[in-house]
């Protein structure tokens, strides 16, 4: 999401070089600053997903047994 902000755009747009086709060097890539939540939030943040994305999975195979039992009717 950080790629599409507004913020990494005109970033990119500031540090890139060119007529046509505009080039950017690793160091300007490097030097475009951005912010982290802290390590605490990021865990939190990955734990939930970690969790939904198991909700997911139990959801699909609630799916597929539904299906499958609905075939056999």
């Amino acid at each position: 999401m950080f790629f599409r902000s507004p913020m990494y755009r005109t970033a990119i747009s500031i540090a890139s070089r060119g007529i046509g086709i505009n080039n950017l060097r690793v160091g300007d890539i490097e030097s475009i600053a951005f912010s982290l939540p802290p390590l605490a939030e990021q865990k939190r943040i990955v734990a939930k997903v970690d969790e939904l994305l198991a909700l997911c999975d139990q959801l699909e195979q609630a799916k597929k047994h539904l299906v499958g039992g609905a075939k056999k009717a």
